[in-house]
């Protein structure tokens, strides 16, 4: 008997959706590093901020110091990088 094939072709219109996602993460394990630092030590982690979307984003990422009770505290250093 012989061999039978069927080929058969589909076109197929797909549309993608503009989709604007954006992902921040720490580089530690800890869930909230930066918190509880002691007077005269140094703490640090990097953040990440990756664009899991089909869009270009920008933005500010903005760092404040508080303490305990959430007032903001002067006289904090921040040393900030910027990579594109």
């Amino acid at each position: 008997m012989g061999e039978r094939q069927v080929e058969q072709n589909a076109l197929l219109d797909v549309e993608v959706l503009p989709s604007i996602y954006g992902n921040i993460s720490l580089s530690d394990d800890i869930l909230q590093p930066l918190i509880g630092i002691p007077k005269e030590s140094s703490q640090s982690t990097t953040i990440t901020i990756r664009n899991d979307g089909n869009i270009q984003l920008s933005g500010e990422l903005t760092a404040v110091v508080t303490d305990s009770l959430g007032s903001e505290i002067s006289g904090w250093r921040q040393i900030s990088h910027h990579r594109q």
